[in-house]
């Protein structure tokens, strides 16, 4: 993932820059680029993943566009639905931790002659 994060600018915000790591683990850096060409030729703005560049994305999967490209042919589909898709995991996943009111901790009673890890593995150390 670092390998592909540092196919893009360093200027790009951190959080577009994930967005183009994510797609580029999905279809290749290659494609994101060719799909950043096409936006910036389109009008959209080849720095932002979504609504922009994702948009471009799916063109790359029609002839007239993909055989323009440097890397061809592209299902474009997949990298949109694989990165919208972690974006709304990541959307549920801030939105519940918003919800869960934290829980008084208490230690887990370890008897002095136990490991903590031996502890937690028996079962009335979760009681």
């Amino acid at each position: 993932m670092d390998w592909l994060r540092d196919r893009f600018d360093s200027n790009l915000p951190i959080s577009e820059r994930l967005w183009f790591t994510l797609a580029s683990y999905n279809a290749g850096a290659g494609h994101v680029h060719d799909a950043r060409r096409l936006a910036r030729l389109k009008g959209y703005d080849p720095d932002r993943w979504f609504d922009h560049t994702e948009r471009a994305m799916l063109l790359l999967s029609k002839k007239e566009y993909a055989r323009k490209a440097r890397f061809g042919y592209v299902n474009g589909r997949e990298p949109v639905n694989y990165v919208r898709d972690i974006r709304q995991r990541f959307e549920a996943y801030v939105d519940l931790s918003r919800e869960i009111t934290p829980v008084q901790s208490r230690p887990l009673p370890i008897p002095a002659n136990d490991s903590l890890i031996e502890a937690a593995f028996r079962p009335q150390a979760y009681r």
